[in-house]
């Protein structure tokens, strides 16, 4: 697909350039409000919290969640680490009251549950970054948002959660039941905590819809336990919506998590095709998903990908392997999604394998890719380099390549690469014509695919490195002139790309494959739990750092990357790839993505 010395690139950064993280979405402030003012004086019972003690102002539109910590010590360097669907996180700094310390959050209506860490050794206590902090418990933990005011007693090195009545004096034990997971296809895996005794079958039921299964066995039968499974009799189907009740722990809907590693789903749900996404033929187009635990997956389309609703919404139909499909007379321009439901509810997702979309990538865009291409656009680049050890490579951020270039028609975008000519206020050449001077052979772009945090239609109100993707094989809106049209920003790359090989200059990208911005991704929302990995009691690993590691481990997610990978090569031109955090995708797949690239 490239020339001898563009392979030759492309196997260089796939080798060495696996670099630590950068970041996650590090640009979000903790909030920690003012002290008095707000909140509530009554924290669980007949406690009345004293009047000069902490107080947080509940912000419009937020429930509130209070961490009561007992802790010996001095907590000068010590803090809550706190982040939820939606944010990344960061530190809040604990204040003394009658238990000990308290830190005290407004998180937004709508999220039910948060992640938390409480921190030791801080050396930024209440910052957005971990340097030489601690954990006082090894795992992640997770808390339930209760209604308007929630609130969390903690013991130093206990990984229990409590509620109190009393301000902390007496505390009783939070029972959750964190996860029912479908293992294989007559077994179910709880877990719950704290540990409990199971001594007959009335204590745990499962139902499919109102019919209530049949229990051949149970693991965990009299035995005091966090964890068990669960053997039905009846053959489970991975699109039907079971549930799980245990007395005293309420109930969980069943979830696909192991079944996703049997033989069975591999050799009968895995899928090998290159067709995924929405491929144009004549004046039709097909769209194909893969959701094999989806009961129902109904493609919408919209003329525009920022505004109204629908202009059409039909239900896609269920082939093998588990890939949905429709073919419509609808072609370049035509914005869509899929409405997917599954064991989870009904969410809108977007296509992952989309390659073009609207603004802030909500919707994907059927694109021809032909009408994206600059003039004269080819493939024949060849940096000319002898030898890897001859590559001089210069990192840059595309909005920052040209926000102070005060003679630059096109800051903080794409084509900012393609001006020449350009000077300083002392004469000296500026842009692109810099990057000549200076003798470079390769530029590396930090993440240039289309990420989270940027609004696009007000992108100099926000900054953000890029490592939060969204949508992998979309590029970044915010750095195109129109982010409203999906081919726009396809072509101004294209022609970033161009000028810089016409410069002599070879082009790195920065991809970020073992995380996503959250776990609410739409990997997620069209086949949950598949694409991450999970802690056995259902929580996210947290490898990464970011809360939500990627699964590149099963064939469908190490597809998705050598599929990804060859098209921004093949498509875009690019000369090679920098992988952020490699050393968490398995060596198998990155052994995939260098034979693909080559």
């Amino acid at each position: 697909m490239k020339s001898t010395f563009t392979k030759i690139i492309s196997l260089l950064l796939v080798l060495i350039l696996s670099l630590t993280i950068v970041g996650c979405k590090d640009d979000e402030e903790p909030g920690n409000g003012g002290n008095n003012g707000g909140g509530t004086e009554n924290p669980g019972g007949d406690y009345v919290m004293p009047e000069d003690e902490y107080r947080l102002p509940k912000e419009e539109g937020h429930n509130q969640i209070t961490f009561y910590w007992s802790y010996p010590g001095v907590v000068e360097n010590c803090d809550v680490w706190v982040w939820w669907d939606g944010k990344e996180g960061s530190g809040y700094l604990l204040h003394e009251c009658d238990y000990g310390y308290k830190a005290v959050i407004n998180v937004p209506e709508g999220i039910d549950r948060v992640g938390f860490i409480v921190r030791r050794d801080c050396s930024e206590p209440g910052g957005s970054a971990w340097g030489t902090a601690t954990k006082d418990i090894e795992d992640d933990r997770f808390a339930v948002i209760e209604g308007t005011d929630t609130f969390i007693y903690l013991q130093t090195g206990d990984p229990a959660q409590y509620t109190s009545k009393d301000g902390g004096k007496t505390l009783e034990m939070i029972k959750k039941f964190t996860l029912a997971g479908m293992t294989d296809f007559h077994k179910i895996q709880y877990s719950l905590t704290p540990k409990t005794t199971i001594s007959n079958y009335k204590q745990i039921k499962v139902y499919d819809g109102d019919k209530e299964l049949t229990i051949l066995s149970l693991s965990s039968m009299g035995k005091e336990a966090v964890s068990g499974t669960i053997e039905v009799a009846e053959t489970l189907d991975l699109s039907k919506n079971y549930r799980v009740e245990i007395e005293g722990y309420g109930s969980q809907p069943v979830v696909p998590t192991s079944i996703f590693d049997s033989q069975y789903f591999i050799e009968n749900f895995t899928y090998d095709g290159d067709d995924l996404g929405a491929v144009i033929n004549g004046s039709n187009t097909t769209f194909k998903v893969w959701a094999p635990t989806a009961s129902k997956v109904v493609l919408n389309l919209f003329e525009t990908g920022h505004t109204g609703t629908a202009y059409k919404s039909v239900d896609m139909v269920k082939g093998e392997r588990g890939v949905w499909s429709y073919t419509e007379a609808c072609g370049h321009g035509t914005y869509y999604t899929y409405t997917v439901t599954t064991s989870v509810g009904t969410q809108e997702a977007v296509d992952p394998y989309a390659k073009a979309a609207g603004l802030n990538g909500n919707r994907g865009m059927v694109v021809d890719l032909s009408k994206t291409n600059p003039e004269k656009w080819t493939d024949d680049f060849s940096s000319g380099l002898k030898s890897y050890a001859d590559a001089v490579i210069w990192e840059v951020h595309v909005r920052d390549f040209s926000n102070k270039i005060a003679s630059s028609n096109y800051k903080g975008k794409y084509l900012a690469f393609t001006e020449t000519g350009l000077v300083n206020e002392y004469g000296m050449p500026v842009g692109i014509d810099y990057l000549v001077e200076l003798g470079i052979t390769h530029v590396h772009l930090l993440p240039v695919y289309d990420y989270q945090t940027v609004d696009e239609a007000n992108p100099d109100s926000q900054f953000n490195w890029g490592y939060d993707p969204k949508n992998y094989n979309v590029p970044e809106g915010s750095y195109s002139t129109n982010p409203y049209d999906g081919a726009v920003r396809i072509n101004e790359y294209k022609q970033m790309v161009q000028a810089l090989h016409d410069a002599g200059i070879g082009v790195i990208m920065d991809v970020v494959y073992n995380h996503t911005y959250d776990a609410n991704s739409s990997f997620n929302k069209i086949v949950p739990y598949y694409y991450y990995r999970y802690t056995a009691t259902g929580a996210n690993s947290s490898a990464s750092g970011c809360g939500n590691d990627t699964a590149s481990e099963r064939y469908m997610f190490g597809k998705f990357m050598v599929d990804s990978v060859s098209y921004w090569a093949e498509e875009y031109n690019l000369d090679g790839f920098r992988f952020d955090l490699m050393g968490l995708h398995d060596l198998y797949t990155m052994q995939n993505v260098e034979a693909a690239v080559h």
